[in-house]
């Protein structure tokens, strides 16, 4: 299905709102993504998962709202989230190696599969 040219536009819109955002904020959602994990790596996923949101939720973005004020609390409540979804996973797979038959290897290969 083609989108019509309302989408399109909007769509365009948004890329290049997402891109002047990035210019702007782009250093405060990376400390704040340093903030929440030390390993740079992570850090990488947790701005990549920030920007997801921002770009998901911002065209219904308050327009009185301050952007820089937004950006960080979007930014801070998904680097606590993933913080907090990497510590149960970092868990659970601590948990799951504990056990050493083949049914605890092949429950740890279902959950991981399961977690991606």
């Amino acid at each position: 299905m083609q989108r019509s040219e309302q989408e399109e536009l909007s769509h365009q819109n948004l890329e290049a709102r997402v891109l002047a955002l990035n210019c702007e904020f782009g250093g405060l959602v990376y400390a704040i993504a340093r903030a929440h994990s030390q390993d740079q790596d992570e850090a990488n996923d947790i701005s990549q998962a920030i920007w997801s949101r921002v770009c998901e939720i911002l065209p219904r973005k308050n327009p009185a709202s301050p952007m820089g004020a937004w950006v960080s609390a979007v930014g801070t409540r998904v680097a606590m989230k993933e913080r907090s979804r990497r510590i149960r996973w970092h868990s659970l797979k601590r948990r799951v190696s504990q056990f050493s038959s083949p049914i605890g290897l092949r429950d740890q290969a279902r959950l991981e599969a399961s977690v991606g």
